[in-house]
């Protein structure tokens, strides 16, 4: 549209189709659907509606590649994690793979099949939010997947700081989704 035409229809100049605050204005012009190169036109006699302009919200750009590889990253690991934690805990060498040791604390039992599904339901809330960013969506789920990732990020450096030996599952659990974070920021 033209400026002459923008003055014509009663609008601002230069306004329509411009950015302003993360949202685009659009002409509304009340009309059917006109095919492609023709002008929209009005019955004989029927009152014409003033041109308006709409707000339409911008949404947020998807995710770049790499932020979604390592989502999926991320989630795979926690989905390994999950059954070893809750399930497997009891054989020797899913202790030492875990723990770096054998021995077994079967009072904390009930903690371990919460952290094992903890770390599931990590994993579900990236999966979700990548389905969320490829289902048209792109801004719920990429706020999904950052959310989830400074959370994974968070996690790990709690699990380092509160038993340092533990130093596998903590880089395990932060590196992949502190990437994610990181190819975002950038």
């Amino acid at each position: 549209m033209t400026s002459a035409e923008q003055s014509a229809a009663g609008l601002p100049a230069g306004l329509v189709g411009r950015r302003v605050a993360g949202y685009r204005l659009e002409k509304e012009i009340g009309c059917p659907a006109v095919p492609p190169g023709e002008r929209p036109r009005a019955a004989p006699g029927a009152p014409q509606r003033p041109a308006a302009l709409t707000l339409v919200r911008r949404e947020p750009s998807a995710m770049n590649a790499v932020s979604q590889v390592f989502a999926v990253v991320a989630a795979a690991i926690h989905l390994i994690v999950w059954p070893l934690e809750s399930f497997l805990y009891g054989h020797p060498r899913v202790r030492r793979l875990l723990t770096g040791g054998t021995a077994d604390a079967p009072e904390v039992r009930l903690w371990r099949v919460n952290v094992g599904f903890y770390n599931l339901f990590l994993a579900l809330g990236l999966v979700a939010g990548l389905v969320l960013l490829h289902s048209g969506y792109p801004g719920a789920g990429r706020a999904v997947v950052l959310y989830i990732a400074a959370f994974m990020v968070a996690g790990g450096a709690t699990l380092f700081a509160s038993e340092p030996k533990l130093w596998r599952g903590a880089l395990g659990q932060a590196v992949p989704a502190a990437v994610i974070l990181l190819a975002e920021a950038f």
